[in-house]
């Protein structure tokens, strides 16, 4: 076996002394040195003392390191307060506080963590925490200037912390730290040294410590540093978000005033007060009219005869539940966000919903709601960052019930449906009704006026008559006539359909006001010549529900939308084909005349 080679004993004694020069080569350049120069800085010809602990002092893991008080283990500690950035206009502190969750209050089954003061839903990063609780906990530092303060009255002690930051006068930031056994410690941080640490006092001992620069991860920084970016509470089901009732987008101040105006009142959106910009809720099974009869969601603003567009809401409310920002701005909204240069001077949308939580299912599959949590977003404009600004508040009608609050930075692919417009909430068909659900249909325009009233349905037979004429029509080109029933009604009503289809495939083509330009006056104006109507369709529901459908023509390829019933005011947000319009009207007297209509042929 090959044995390992003896080492001389000079070599060995060369290499040990090396080693200790390097050892303390280190250290003067790593501590001694910048407490020197940062003694220097701060005008004064005192050192830093040897680390020698005195009374009320501790040491730390390693017997070189200097506490400013004995450890205290997270077990120990009762809350953390901090104190900050203090203010001299209102002469106060931006201030926030850590305490133990003995009472559950973030009804998560564990009454030994802990929450922040005030906002007990809001989650934290517990790695960030964790450094708070060092820094308060465990005080290492890296020295204490070796300073004199015997024999000097309130004005000469202060003039020595007057040099470090450290003057009451001077407003340092400060935190106090709770034990559990009741024991209070306060610290002052004061100004930062040459190489980026910190001076310090504690309260109750005239010394002056040097604390390491990771105190601007913790003490130092502001709780938004600590908290999650999160906005709104998770689903408690994968699908829970399908659920979602009254959402509502407001392109104006309405909730802003209402929730800042009357703090004592949260908004109540069933009340009758307010005019969304759009609106929509989900539907049970039980509330679906004929209308709505193959709808998940009814769109109840700014009319309900339109249909929402399913994909397009879907692939919105999906995003909301647990939405989470890439940077939290700040806990709790106030009337100065919203004031010029807040964080939220710049809303221009919001956002209301309200989220089921605790859901069960019926024996019909149908969702059973525990509670309601009611939501409001308030949103920027897009910033040049490509991240949106929100202001986020969630509660329940219950008092004292404010759960998140709080402001922070989404990213544009997380909200993009801010920017939708309304032609991008509804679905493009004019008209989406099953035919076994309407009871008539009168038509009116310079081809003609009719009525066909419907009797029946597709699966049991269904049948068709011009109320006012009785007339039972005959097609040309027909090698048979048409049979007649003991009533008088025609047996085959396959040309009834296919004036039925052209009313399905009806679109509406995009907003009158963006894309032509009108203005609500022009609009009104164009809508006042009843002669300038190319198409008036009245649809009555087998519930006897009426909606009207009046086309006027603005342009040689558009025609303006209004719908109207139930003593509705005009909706006329959309256009739609002026030719298509047209090849309606005549498809109507093509009916009535015996001209077969040509599906393949929509306009002429």
């Amino acid at each position: 076996m090959r044995k390992p080679i003896k080492t001389k004993k000079t070599t060995w004694w060369i290499a040990g002394l090396s080693t200790l020069f390097l050892v303390f080569l280190i250290l003067y350049i790593a501590v001694l040195m910048p407490m020197q120069a940062a003694d220097t800085e701060a005008g004064s010809s005192s050192t830093l003392k040897p680390v020698q602990p005195e009374d009320g002092e501790g040491v730390g893991i390693t017997v070189n390191t200097l506490l400013m008080y004995p450890r205290v283990e997270r077990s120990g500690i009762a809350s953390i307060e901090v104190f900050n950035r203090y203010d001299e206009k209102s002469g106060t502190y931006s201030s926030y506080k850590f305490v133990r969750d003995t009472e559950d209050k973030d009804l998560d089954g564990d009454v030994d963590d802990f929450i922040i003061d005030g906002y007990p839903a809001n989650t934290y990063s517990e790695e960030k925490f964790s450094l708070l609780v060092v820094d308060t906990g465990y005080t290492a530092c890296l020295g204490k200037l070796d300073l004199d303060f015997t024999g000097l009255d309130d004005a000469g002690v202060d003039d020595i912390y007057s040099r470090y930051g450290l003057s009451p006068s001077q407003h340092p930031t400060y935190f106090r730290m709770t034990e559990r056994s009741g024991t209070v410690r306060t610290v002052y941080i004061g100004t930062q040294t040459v190489d980026g640490n910190y001076y310090a006092r504690l309260d109750g001992r005239n010394a002056v410590y040097v604390l390491y620069a990771s105190m601007e991860d913790s003490v130092l920084a502001p709780l938004s540093f600590f908290v999650d970016p999160t906005l709104t509470f998770a689903a408690d089901t994968q699908y829970g978000y399908v659920y979602i009732r009254n959402f509502a987008v407001f392109h104006d101040r309405t909730l802003i005033d209402m929730v800042f105006g009357n703090p004592e009142e949260n908004p109540d959106i069933d009340a009758g007060k307010l005019s969304p910009f759009v609106m929509f809720t989900y539907l049970p099974a039980a509330d679906r009219d004929l209308f709505h009869a193959n709808s998940v969601y009814a769109m109840l603003a700014p009319s309900d005869f339109y249909t929402a567009n399913d994909s397009a809401v879907d692939g919105a409310l999906v995003k909301l539940p647990g939405l989470t920002g890439v940077e939290t701005l700040q806990l709790g909204l106030s009337d100065r966000d919203f004031a010029e240069g807040g964080l939220l001077a710049d809303v221009a949308y919001t956002f209301y919903y309200e989220m089921p939580y605790d859901i069960t299912y019926d024996v019909h599959g149908e969702p059973q709601v525990g509670y309601w949590v009611k939501n409001i977003l308030f949103v920027t404009r897009l910033g040049a960052d490509n991240t949106y600004t929100i202001g986020s508040l969630s509660y329940t009608d219950e008092e004292d019930s404010l759960f998140l609050n709080m402001i922070a930075k989404v990213a544009y692919e997380d909200f993009s449906f801010a920017e939708y417009t309304l032609f991008d909430w509804i679905q493009e068909e004019v008209m989406a009704v099953n035919i076994d659900n309407v009871a008539s249909l009168a038509f009116s325009s310079s081809r003609g006026d009719y009525i066909f009233d419907i009797f029946g349905d597709g699966s049991s037979g269904q049948s068709v008559t011009e109320r006012n004429t009785g007339y039972h029509w005959v097609y040309k080109g027909r090698d048979y006539p048409f049979e007649v029933n003991e009533q008088g009604y025609c047996e085959d009503i396959s040309q009834f359909r296919q004036l039925y289809m052209l009313l399905l495939t009806l679109d509406y083509g995009g907003d009158t006001a963006s894309d032509a330009g009108l203005s609500e006056e022009e609009m009104e104006q164009i809508m006042q010549d009843d002669s300038n109507c190319l198409l008036t369709f009245t649809l009555t529901m087998e519930d006897g529900r009426v909606i009207t459908y009046r086309f006027y023509p603005y342009s040689e390829r558009h025609a303006m939308v209004s719908v109207t019933g139930d003593g509705i005011r005009p909706t006329t947000e959309f256009y739609t084909s002026s030719a298509a319009v047209r090849r309606i009207a005549n498809a109507t007297r093509d009916l009535m005349t015996g001209v077969e209509i040509d599906p393949d042929h929509r306009y002429g």
